[in-house]
């Protein structure tokens, strides 16, 4: 065939099967457009690099507009074919012929005519055309765009076959929705295809802004970020999201539910995703909207389909808006506004089915430990009692008492408001006592009843806590005790018992505040507790034990500890972990008018008097005596008795109260010079050093003979009573003639004193130890600090008593310290035993053992205190 007559033959072709022109040139871009100079780079980029390269992503992604300003760049420096395609050229006649035209077109092919026969295309035509092509001097792109449309064997194996033959004379650019049905993996293992997919097509933020800006609707930077989640950077929603955007700029959310409201999102969406899809995929899709996401099992169950994973994977491929939730194996998740466009036609075309499929989710979802997502199901269902019933078995009623309340009361508060029966009356009763509020005594009354249901454990043990939990923390009484609801607690599923457990602990310390123990105990049940709420993650039942236990720190005047104890639990109680404690309050109060700083102490008493449990905590004494002292200290006598009167009386007040409470009413008497009802007072004691102190007191004040109080005050009380023994020991030596010896008694007590900043007990000190303070120049000079306005600077020397600095060699520990072991060097320092240790960590007392020996032999010591004081002087605590 002569070169004349393959001419002739290939204008017949052209003649014959033409592509209308506007087939062979990129498309001409509306105005709007915007330049993306990052995907510009990259398409450049992979061009150079590999001979196919792949523009992939959903309809309306931004892959035609790419291609296109890429196209008319590239053109400048090498030639670029174009061929837009349609269903109707997966037929390799059409194909092929049209290719030609293109690379004709482009001026590729324009002196090197291919010799084809009208009747056909011969074999030899994709070898001969990757011949001509691997012979040119500068590579020749051709960029096919819609390329999902080729799956016929001929056409899709022709591509193959020039991409691998064509050497460095052809680029070959696809851009398609799915996935190209080219053997890519062949590719990549080559290292010979460059892919941009849709996740570089999303729009950034910035782009979101500049399009909008484009659109004649400028919008500001939290706009577009909104905007651009919403739509989740899909270029064709952001564009169509300028309508709805410019009927409300002022709207608080404007980019809140655009397939509804803007209409042409849906219409979209629905024209060139869901309409185009077989029935039985489309009714599956419209189901696989309902849930959050669209699990394959729970797809089964919402649909008739048996294996709706390979519907969902070939979705996926097909760039159908679904694709895998990222970091979870075997989750896929469907674009935000193409599951609220499918919402919107499932409540239009099949209402009925709604509320079941939202059922069967529900049911689904709390099944595998979903229930936020089965509770939403349940009110999108309006179902009342599956709400309740899934929130009691999803154990929220312990949740709320650790945590506090959270989105799921909030929620479904208004539907359980009248809901009968105990499942509504525990979940309220739960909450209100959660919340720091009176429950209803209705709700309380069915509480206690619905907690005999034998059939359902998990409405027993919530039933039981919650009145348990109201009785103890509110004093309210109550005929449920710990040691019942502990057997309902361990029926629970092992891994379901964290919570609750953690609320009978703090319960259980709560309540022995109402008992006679001493305050040392109660002090290490209530860290004990905390620590357990702590480690549990229970921040609201933390809260409340450590409000607790800032009380008897502040009362034995621990204050540093104290301040960060109230501190610590407000807040755990800011963050969402219950109310603000009434007694972190009083503790903070307390602390500070030791401290003598007045005017913070009234405010946090009158905080204290405002927040829940003022008047029903077990530390409502504790407020009682800051109230009185307040009252006391401004000479407001007949005031300070009030507060005092109610737990002086009642005889179920605990002995730790008692001797606050008692030992405030001596020093109101003595303020009075009533000391016969002072020494009456002395009767409500039991034999120990507070009432030998406060017998000393009353002597040397009434100017009767006082008892000789000893040298050296108890090592095992707190620095109140040390300091206040030391002061009344010095008052003593002073009304015998012994100054230097009370001067030496006095200056102890300064020194004791100093760490804490503790002055009230000078201030309230008898007379002659207050005149010695102010006259004798060494006293005088130490107690400089006793000024409220003073600057109390660190020590520049250990204290007497304290322990030594470490030695400058330890920089370090022999070994470091596993994350178990810093965990029990922790509670080690917490004082917690052996036994309390390991019910805080939920191991036995044989690996807290292993670990402690671990830790000493680490550390380089061999008892619990050094390891403790090793540690924090390595920084290590």
């Amino acid at each position: 065939m002569t070169s004349s007559s393959v001419a002739d033959a290939q204008r017949e072709l052209v003649r014959r099967t033409g592509a209308p022109a506007a087939k062979l040139a990129p498309p001409v871009l509306p105005m709007s457009t915007i330049d993306r100079p990052r995907l510009s780079r990259a398409l450049t980029r992979a061009v150079r690099r590999a001979p196919l390269t792949v523009v992939r992503g959903p309809a309306g992604a931004g892959k035609t507009v790419l291609a296109a300003r890429w196209a008319a760049e590239a053109s400048a420096r090498t030639p670029v074919a174009w061929l837009g395609l349609d269903p109707y050229d997966d037929d390799p006649v059409e194909f092929w012929a049209e290719a030609l035209q293109a690379l004709h077109a482009a001026g590729v092919l324009a002196d090197q005519p291919l010799p084809l026969p009208l009747d056909g295309l011969p074999r030899g035509l994709v070898p001969e055309l990757a011949g001509q092509l691997a012979a040119r001097e500068r590579p020749a792109v051709l960029v096919l765009d819609g390329a999902d449309v080729l799956s016929d064997p001929a056409v899709v194996g022709g591509l193959d076959l020039l991409v691998r033959t064509a050497g460095r004379g052809l680029r070959l650019v696809l851009c398609s929705r799915a996935e190209p049905q080219l053997p890519l993996h062949r590719y990549r293992l080559a290292g010979t295809v460059e892919v941009i997919d849709q996740d570089r097509l999303r729009c950034t933020s910035d782009e979101t802004r500049t399009l909008l800006g484009a659109l004649g609707l400028p919008a500001g930077r939290d706009t577009a970020e909104a905007l651009c989640a919403e739509t989740r950077g899909w270029v064709t929603g952001i564009r169509l999201a300028a309508g709805p955007l410019s009927r409300a700029p002022t709207a608080a959310d404007p980019a809140v539910s655009l397939a509804r409201e803007g209409g042409a999102i849906a219409e979209y969406l629905s024209a060139e995703v869901i309409d185009p899809l077989p029935g039985p995929v489309r009714q599956l899709l419209l189901r696989a909207a309902v849930p959050d996401e669209p699990w394959p099992d729970l797809l089964a169950d919402l649909s008739a389909t048996p294996r709706p994973g390979g519907v969902l994977r070939s979705l996926v491929r097909a760039a159908a808006f679904v694709e895998e939730t990222p970091g979870t194996a075997g989750g896929y998740r469907l674009h935000p506004l193409l599951r609220e466009t499918l919402l919107g036609r499932l409540a239009a075309e099949q209402p009925d089915e709604v509320p079941g499929l939202h059922r069967r989710c529900a049911v689904w979802c709390a099944e595998h430990g979903r229930l936020p997502e089965a509770v939403e199901h349940a009110l999108a269902a309006e179902d009342r009692d599956l709400v309740a019933r899934l929130l009691l078995d999803g154990l929220a009623a312990p949740r709320w008492l650790a945590h506090g309340t959270d989105d799921l009361w909030d929620r479904t508060a208004g539907l359980l408001a009248d809901r009968e029966g105990p499942d509504g009356a525990v979940l309220r009763a739960a909450a209100a006592v959660a919340d720091g509020r009176d429950p209803d005594p209705d709700d309380l009354a069915a509480a206690a009843s619905g907690g005999s249901d034998g059939d359902r454990p998990r409405l027993r043990a919530s039933a039981a806590l919650t009145c348990l939990t109201e009785a103890t923390r509110r004093g309210a009484g109550g005929s449920v005790d710990a040691a019942a609801v502990e057997p309902l607690i361990r029926a629970l599923p092992s891994d379901e018992q964290r919570d609750a457990a953690a609320v009978l602990r703090v319960d259980a310390a709560v309540a022995a505040l109402r008992s006679g123990e001493s305050a040392d105990r109660l002090r290490a049940g209530l860290r004990t507790a905390a620590t357990a709420a702590r480690v549990a993650g229970a921040s609201a039942a933390q809260s409340l034990a450590t409000a607790d236990l800032a009380v008897l720190e502040a009362l034995d005047g621990d204050l540093a500890r104290a301040l960060r104890s109230a501190a610590e639990s407000d807040a755990l109680a800011d963050a969402g972990g219950g109310p603000l404690r009434s007694a972190a309050a009083t503790a903070a109060g307390s602390a500070l008018q030791q401290r003598f700083l007045l005017a913070a102490a009234a405010e946090w008493s009158a905080r204290a008097g405002r927040r829940p449990g003022a008047a029903t905590d077990a530390t409502a004494p504790a407020l009682a005596v800051l109230v009185s002292r307040t009252h006391r200290l401004h000479r407001d006598y007949d005031d300070a008795s009030g507060p005092l009167r109610p737990w002086l009386r009642e005889p179920g007040t605990p002995a730790w109260a008692r001797e606050h409470v008692v030992g405030e009413a001596v020093r109101l008497a003595i303020a009075r010079r009533e000391y016969a009802e002072a020494t009456a007072l002395l009767d409500e004691l039991g034999d120990g050093g507070r009432r030998a102190r406060l017998a000393a007191r009353i002597a040397l004040s009434s100017g009767a003979a006082a008892t000789p109080l000893s040298e050296e005050p108890d090592a095992g009380a707190g620095p109140t009573a040390q300091v206040e023994a030391l002061l009344l020991r010095a008052t003593w030596l002073l009304a015998t003639g012994r100054e230097r010896a009370a001067v030496e008694s006095l200056l102890a007590a300064l020194d004791r004193a100093r760490d804490e900043v503790l002055r009230l007990p000078f201030f309230d000190a008898p007379p002659p130890a207050r005149r010695a303070l102010r006259t004798v120049p060494a006293l005088r000079t130490a107690a400089a600090w006793l000024d409220p306005a003073a600057r109390v600077p660190p020590r520049s020397a250990p204290r007497a008593g304290a322990d030594p600095p470490a030695p400058a060699t330890a920089s370090a520990a022999v070994e470091e310290l596993s994350a178990r072991e810093t965990e029990v060097l922790r509670h080690l320092a917490d004082l917690l035993s052996t036994e309390e240790i390991a019910a805080t960590m939920f191991v036995s007392v044989n690996t807290v053992r292993t670990h402690i020996r671990s830790i000493l032999r680490k550390l380089g010591v061999a008892r619990r205190n050094d390891a403790v004081r090793r540690a924090r002087a390595l920084g290590l605590l």
